[in-house]
């Protein structure tokens, strides 16, 4: 659901909005592996939303939530994961400003939290003993940035930095995914784009 309008004279844009959704999954088949036996489902219950609001011209302000309920359940018969049942909810947010500078250059900074959900690819076990499902990936971000855009060009430049809790890292020694103690990454983010 959209809805634009003015509030206290200011142009405003709320969007909100829901998410439902099923899958299952199933593989009986003879694999580089070995044989495969296993099956998975998955529920994803949200609702979300955004609003982005013009303080004065070129000044915006964005504000946005997710609120999610997911169910899981995954079975490997040939190498079993204990704890194969997962109910959780798990929310994020984010905070942005931009300012327009003129000429197409624009300046950002925003501020959020964010999840990643493993799916039965990254819990997928091949060697006894297997971990109980992958915990869901969280992290804090915080993110500065310029960004520039001209007919058909475009250029980015930004400055990350995320604490990661429960990161859904693949381990090469053992063939299967695990959740990282808490990690914090930065970096420098360049991207541009020219029509030639």
């Amino acid at each position: 659901l959209l809805w634009a309008s003015r509030l206290g004279g200011l142009q405003n844009r709320l969007t909100v909005g829901l998410d439902w959704s099923d899958w299952s999954y199933a593989n009986r088949t003879l694999s580089a592996f070995g044989n495969r036996d296993e099956v998975g489902r998955q529920r994803n219950r949200a609702v979300y939303l955004r609003d982005e609001l013009a303080l004065a011209p070129g000044t915006r302000i964005s504000i946005g939530a997710r609120r999610e309920h997911v169910e899981q359940e995954q079975q490997e018969h040939l190498t079993p994961i204990p704890g194969t049942t997962v109910g959780q909810d798990l929310s994020a947010h984010e905070l942005a400003l931009q300012q327009d500078l003129g000429g197409g250059l624009s300046a950002y900074g925003r501020v959020g939290t964010s999840f990643r959900v493993g799916n039965i690819d990254d819990n997928r076990c091949y060697f006894l003993p297997c971990n109980p499902l992958l915990k869901p990936q969280r992290s804090r971000d915080r993110e500065l940035g310029l960004q520039w855009r001209g007919k058909g060009s475009s250029f980015r430049a930004s400055f990350f930095e995320m604490d990661l809790e429960d990161e859904i890292h693949y381990n090469a020694i053992t063939f299967a995914n695990m959740n990282l103690s808490p990690t914090r990454r930065s970096g420098l983010e360049l991207e541009g784009k020219l029509a030639l």
